[in-house]
């Protein structure tokens, strides 16, 4: 079946359906491209057209153990990581707390001397002197155990304080590097997971480009997202990569390894656009209890994600480049010369097939029998041979890189569909000159001459304008 893309209101084409799964596996198509074949009454997508609609997956919710009681949260203020500055201030404030408790010690005043006389007139009585004057030892008592109360308390809250800070701070342990990234990548990745601040992530690619591995400074657990959409003529490949994945976030690292590709089959070195979202409510440990980091991510940014350094892939990118537009200009040059064969061969058809219309009546049938030999031994066998090589010539355009990988496909179909063309064309003016029955009716005769020059003429227009078009080509690459 023929089908056609649509491009900037052109179709290219013709394409089989096993070339079109072939162009949308390599990501030279996408599942929006619009497609057309003789019969519709107007363009479809790929999507509408090829691809299958799965049915929607049950989403059954993982459930997810109960967390052990553990003790209320200590106070900001205590889980607050102090400073040395501040644990001299601290102590010295306590000091200062100290000595306002202890009140100024003055000794009691001496006893007035009572005369005898009175004494004996007017004895004083023993509950009286009980009820006026207290102990010197009672009084001294319950201060000094504020003071000891005190200190214990201011003790226990520094105590406190830096045992949450550095439990809080043990937390983080770096993960171990995995055997397919790099030191430099590690390193990087290492750092970013200890920065303070709102949430800030680095990603490192596999040195065989299997997954990728995503550091974040968030303490935080959950199930996260990762979109990739790559930017043309930043990456390594002239086949777009749109690819998704799904990782747990744990110890402030996540590794996506198994993608889904919308376009693309493998990931490759390059520019993307980069997109991080939390598939679901983050779990917060103890420790982030009272962190200030956001709990969910909505992270966007364009990024390089290559196993390279960046100087080594800015090379890799150039002579990437440079490969490119020579494969082009080499292409487009071998295509044009390859038209300009097919256009030569039709005219010299075209040429001997006038002899048969100038033969007379008498020499007509020998006229069309010398014909069909000569076109046998010298342009039949060179159009099979012709198609078979531009069969295999396709076979190796398919492992070669270039800027429209969709128009140079295009292009090749085309000039095996012209070649094929002009040898059933010649046959089927073969077939129209036999059946002329009366070879001395000229109107007869003139007929199916017309018939064959308008065929031939179509044929020849097509390629002309075909060449004048590959010659700008060649002369853009």
């Amino acid at each position: 079946m023929n089908w056609f893309v649509i491009k900037e209101n052109e179709h290219l084409g013709p394409f089989q359906d096993e070339d079109l799964k072939r162009l949308h596996i390599n990501g030279e198509i996408s599942n929006s491209t619009m497609l057309w074949r003789d019969g519709m009454g107007k363009a479809q997508s790929y999507e509408d057209l090829f691809v299958e609609v799965a049915p929607p997956a049950f989403n059954i919710p993982i459930p997810t153990e109960e967390e052990d009681e553990v003790p209320p949260p200590l106070p900001p203020e205590v889980l607050k990581a102090p400073s040395k500055q501040h644990l001299v201030s601290s102590v010295s404030e306590a000091a200062e707390k100290v000595e306002s408790v202890v009140p100024e010690f003055n000794p009691p005043p001496t006893p007035v001397a009572v005369p005898t006389e009175q004494a004996q007139d007017e004895p004083i009585a023993e509950q009286h002197l009980e009820d006026d004057v207290e102990p010197e030892s009672n009084s001294r008592g319950p201060n000094l155990f504020k003071i000891f109360a005190t200190i214990a308390v201011l003790l226990i809250i520094i105590g406190g304080a830096g045992a949450g800070w550095f439990y809080y701070a043990s937390q983080f342990k770096p993960f171990p590097r995995p055997n397919k990234m790099s030191l430099n990548d590690y390193n990087k990745l290492i750092q970013t997971a200890q920065k303070e601040g709102q949430n800030q992530f680095a990603i490192a690619m596999a040195g065989d480009k299997s997954g990728l591995w995503v550091a974040t400074n968030s303490p935080f657990r959950g199930e996260v997202s990762l979109k990739l959409n790559s930017i043309d003529g930043k990456v390594l490949s002239t086949k777009k990569v749109v690819a998704q994945s799904t990782g747990t976030l744990e110890n402030r690292v996540i590794e996506f390894k198994n993608f889904e590709f919308e376009q693309g089959q493998r990931l490759v070195d390059g520019m993307y656009n980069v997109e991080i979202r939390n598939s679901s409510n983050l779990e917060v440990p103890l420790v982030a209890k009272f962190s200030k980091k956001q709990q969910s991510f909505d992270f966007s940014q364009q990024m390089l994600l290559t196993s390279f350094s960046k100087e080594a892939f800015e090379r890799a990118l150039t002579s990437f480049e440079e490969k490119q537009k020579t494969n082009d200009s080499i292409f487009w040059e071998e295509l044009l010369q390859k038209y300009q064969t097919v256009n030569a061969m039709s005219l010299k058809i075209e040429k001997a097939m006038s002899k048969i219309f100038q033969s007379d009546s008498n020499h007509w049938n020998n006229s069309i029998e010398n014909f069909e030999k000569e076109y046998i031994r010298n342009f039949g066998n060179f159009f099979t041979s012709f198609v078979i090589q531009n069969e295999f010539a396709y076979e190796d355009l398919k492992r070669k890189e270039f800027h429209n990988k969709v128009e140079v496909v295009s292009s090749y179909t085309r000039l095996t569909k012209i070649a094929k063309r002009v040898g059933a064309e010649t046959m089927r003016a073969l077939e129209l000159l036999k059946s002329v029955k009366d070879p001395q009716n000229g109107r007869e005769r003139l007929e199916a001459e017309n018939k064959i020059k308008k065929s031939f003429k179509t044929i020849s227009t097509t390629v002309s304008e075909r060449i004048e078009s590959l010659r700008d080509k060649s002369a853009d690459s």
